[in-house]
């Protein structure tokens, strides 16, 4: 069974979930999930999410806190990234319809370990399980979303398995997916791959994730093909209820937020010993030191002390884990509750590389450009690229040139050549996330066909802003900070500009003359007639100057919306000026059908080779013409030839 998707999200946590509201604005999702759609890590998450959200904290300080949690080997541009883009997240989460606990007219912001501030928005004590409420809502609701339940993914599919080789540009095409309930295996195809199939806590003994965290996401990526890294980094949380029927149930941080002590079981609290932050150290700090004191002590455990704080105070703050624990038999306001690290947080998996390669292929500087400078995007074509550069000359930006194999960007928008793929691939190539500090591209508007720009955003980060139709006018775009008038938006094919055209087509046709004026040649030598060479030439370049030159200066003026039609009309007013010049009179029926066939056909392509360099006429591009007209031209050609041969043995 195959399913067809835009995307594949494997996997219903908050990564999952948010990731297919918002991919379901730019087409169809299939999310896949291995058993009920809210059975994720989610779920179980009691104490919040950080953000900087009020007026006391700051950005600054919020990466400084994350950047000593993680022992100077973060990655500091991420960092940054990820926390300045927090309060954006959470105001998605609020308009998907999570309810945080608010204080007054404002949220009510609590504080865990790590952190230098209160910053850290909640729904009492079960977080995650309000925000899994809140996003399972939305994606049932949303008709571009379908939801899988019950189905485990086995294996991603992609091009090199199905080509059975090594591919140097590979990609995920999907995956195969085990239906649980019918026990069958269906093919998911997608355009874009989402694995967000959670951690893998469940490869250890003690651990607070649920069964469905068992690190299958990750052994599928490594079976693609794909890098893992940074495995060794399986956070632990400090505080597990140690209970023989509790499964691990999580005590959240923030309980030690709101003020609660670790003690050793003759009362002695130790934290002090190991940090300056005592008991709201960061979590592998806590996690190392109960377990050093539970080794030292010979202790099974460690114990958590809230019980200086008023009890109502706990109850209101703390509702799920208090009656938790009183199912257990322990009142979290009278008594300490026994507490043990447990397996949490699978910090590595499938890799991202953010080191910039030595050289920088296909990415050019214009001037001397800075960090915070622009990136223009043009083609691998000679006028394409000669006229940005010469237009931003004395600017100082940066030039990332896509490979289009000489084709302009209107026409290799069209084809796909100047398009997504290539785009993604010259930015991750040329390593330009780390040459810049901003996340812009700017393309020309014809390159616009041939780039979705989400799915750029998706897969590299950079997001799109579509500049100007002439390269010309992109110092006053620059200038008016990025933003087009009306004029840069309008097509324009003058005169001038198809003047300038005609020499580079004539140029490029020279080839295809001379290849079939030898073959007109070799061909009039093997029929005995060298004396039908000239006038066969002289209509055959005659017709070529037609398509080239005048079908182009009487663009405006000539019926029809195709160049092909255009140049066909052009190439018909040719062939009745020959048969005057030739004394076609005299011509038989044959040899006049042939020449009023094969000549308005060959004008009709050379003029045709100018839907590649306009939209003027036509909006769709060479690609669409060449369907319709190609066969149509060829036809005439082959038709009139059969004439042409028959005529001369007539």
């Amino acid at each position: 069974m195959r399913i067809e998707s835009d995307f594949l999200v494997i996997g219903s946590g908050i990564a999952g979930l948010s990731y297919a509201l918002q991919a379901a604005n730019h087409g169809s999702v299939a999310i896949v999930t291995k058993r009920d759609i809210s059975e994720s890590a989610t779920k179980y998450a009691q104490g919040g999410i950080a953000s900087v959200y009020s007026d006391d904290d700051s950005f600054d300080a919020h990466v400084e806190d994350t950047l000593v949690a993680g022992a100077g080997i973060c990655h500091e541009d991420v960092v940054r990234m990820v926390v300045e883009e927090g309060p954006q997240t959470i105001r998605n989460l609020i308009d998907w319809g999570v309810k945080f606990t608010t204080s007054g007219k404002s949220y009510d912001l609590t504080r865990e370990g790590g952190h230098s501030a209160r910053r850290i928005l909640h729904a009492e004590d079960i977080t995650g399980r309000e925000i899994e409420r809140a996003l399972v809502e939305a994606v049932r609701q949303h008709p571009a979303i379908t939801i899988y339940e019950n189905h485990i993914a086995i294996d991603l599919i992609t091009s090199a398995k199905i080509e059975r080789r090594k591919l140097e540009q590979n990609r995920c095409l999907g995956a195969y997916v085990l239906d649980i309930q019918d026990d069958i295996v269906k093919t998911f195809s997608s355009k874009i791959t989402l694995l967000a199939s959670g951690g893998a806590g469940k490869v250890y003994l003690y651990t607070c994730n649920p069964d469905v965290a068992s690190g299958d996401g990750v052994a599928m990526a490594y079976r693609a093909g794909a890098t893992i890294a940074n495995m060794e980094f399986m956070q632990f949380h400090p505080t597990t209820l140690f209970h023989p029927l509790a499964k691990s149930f999580l005590i959240s941080e923030a309980v030690r937020g709101e003020g609660a002590i670790l003690r050793r079981r003759d009362g002695t609290a130790f934290m002090e010993k190991y940090h300056k932050l005592k008991d709201l150290a960061p979590r592998d700090i806590v996690a190392r030191a109960i377990d050093n004191e539970m080794k030292t002590s010979g202790d099974d455990c460690a114990f958590l002390d809230i019980t200086h704080e008023p009890a109502e105070v706990v109850r209101n703050r703390f509702p799920n884990i208090y009656q938790t624990c009183k199912e257990f038999g322990l009142d979290m306001t009278k008594e300490w509750l026994p507490v043990v690290p447990a397996a949490h947080y699978l910090c590595g998996g499938v890799a991202v590389n953010f080191d910039a390669e030595t050289d920088i292929p296909g990415l050019y500087a214009i001037g001397t450009p800075a960090p915070d400078d622009e990136v223009l995007v043009t083609a691998n074509y000679k006028m394409s690229y000669d006229i940005v550069r010469q237009a931003v000359a004395g600017r100082n930006v940066w030039l990332l040139v896509l490979e289009t194999y000489g084709i302009n960007v209107w026409c290799a928008a069209g084809k796909g050549t100047f398009g997504t793929g290539e785009l993604v691939r010259r930015v991750t190539g040329s390593g330009l996330a780390q040459v810049v500090s901003h996340r812009r591209l700017i393309l020309p508007i014809l390159g616009a066909p041939g780039v979705a720009a989400y799915q750029v955003a998706e897969r590299c980060g950079f997001f799109i802003s579509y500049s100007t139709i002439r390269a010309a006018d992109l110092p006053e775009y620059l200038e008016n900070g990025r933003i087009t008038t009306t004029a840069m938006r309008q097509m324009t094919f003058t005169l001038y500009e198809r003047m300038v055209l005609i020499p580079l087509e004539f140029v490029l046709a020279c080839k295809s003359i001379a290849l079939i004026s030898g073959a007109g040649l070799l061909l009039a030598a093997l029929i005995g007639s060298p004396a039908a060479v000239i006038p066969a030439f002289c209509a055959y370049l005659g017709a070529v100057l037609s398509g080239i030159v005048l079908g182009p200066l009487l663009l405006p003026w000539l019926p029809g919306r195709s160049f092909a039609i255009k140049g066909a009309i052009t190439g018909l007013l040719w062939s009745l000026l020959f048969y005057a010049i030739a004394g076609g009179y005299g011509w038989n029926a044959a040899f006049t059908a042939a020449v009023f066939l094969v000549l308005p056909a060959v004008s009709a392509f050379y003029t045709l080779n100018f839907t590649g360099c306009t939209p003027y006429t036509s909006r769709s591009g060479v690609k669409r013409e060449m369907h319709i007209a190609l066969p149509a031209m060829g036809s005439a050609v082959v038709a009139g030839l059969v004439l042409l041969l028959a005529g001369l043995f007539l």
